[in-house]
């Protein structure tokens, strides 16, 4: 759908920055070294705690070392080149931008509704992990000396693949909306009138978040005083008082109010 077609009932309710907003950005950061790590411990037991290519020297290391590059370029080609031949067959027109070494496909031009995003941003990741799954597995039972190859590919497809998921973390919040890919922005739109409906739902959300960071800092606070007793019978003993620890009084509730949404 071209952005001029749009509903007029529709407006701009949130932009996300995935590279400029801090916490998404740590976020996807973490997330996909995480899974890249997890999956590395996973590989090193598969493989007999072989850590890669390790009867290969000389010639065939080399290759072995040059074709691992060669895959983690071609990867990253063929991620973004999913991304945009999904959006062809959805009929909807992307670019394919230079970002650095390797390509980046955006849409600027045209809006795509819940439905169409979500398969816009899963099928870089379904497809390839379709494909590499089997490799491995083959791999490891024909090659087995080639195992890292294929594994260090898949572990790339899930760890590249966190940004498309927290995308999505972010728009499935919403009943109906249309979402605008440019570059790493996403705008989303959603009804006007659906505005203060969605306002106080994530700020109920938040206000939630930081009250349990409120109340777990007072009962770690309240616990360094503890007596010699011993933090577990403290607790108890505050309970049996009638005086819980983490307790939530009036100026927590006041700080929450003053939350920036």
């Amino acid at each position: 759908m071209k952005k001029e077609d749009l509903d007029s009932q529709y407006g701009l309710y949130k932009t996300i920055d995935l590279l400029k907003d801090t916490r998404v950005n740590v976020f996807c950061k973490a997330g996909g070294g995480f899974i890249f790590f997890t999956l590395f411990v996973i590989g090193f037991f598969i493989d007999n705690m072989n850590l890669l290519f390790p009867f290969s020297q000389g010639y065939l290391l080399f290759v072995q070392y040059l074709s691992l590059i060669v895959g983690f370029i071609l990867y990253a080609f063929l991620h973004e080149l999913i991304h945009f031949l999904m959006a062809r067959i959805m009929k909807i027109h992307a670019k394919m931008k230079p970002a650095g070494l390797f390509p980046y496909c955006t849409i600027e031009e045209e809006l795509l509704s819940k439905k169409q995003y979500i398969l816009f941003a899963l099928m870089p990741f379904i497809s390839l992990t379709t494909l590499l799954i089997p490799s491995v597995i083959l791999v490891k039972i024909f090659a087995p000396n080639w195992f890292w190859l294929p594994y260090i590919l898949l572990m790339q497809d899930a760890a590249t693949s966190v940004g498309d998921f927290v995308a999505i973390f972010y728009i499935k919040r919403y009943k109906k909306c249309y979402i605008e890919d440019n570059d790493a922005q996403l705008l989303i739109y959603v009804k006007m009138d659906e505005f203060k409906e969605y306002h106080d739902s994530e700020k109920a959300y938040y206000e939630k978040k930081m009250l349990k960071k409120i109340k777990k800092k007072k009962r770690k606070e309240q616990l360094k005083n503890a007596p010699l007793m011993g933090k577990k019978k403290y607790e108890e003993s505050l309970k049996e008082k009638g005086t819980p620890l983490e307790d939530t009084d009036a100026q927590d509730i006041d700080d929450l109010s003053k939350l920036d949404m």
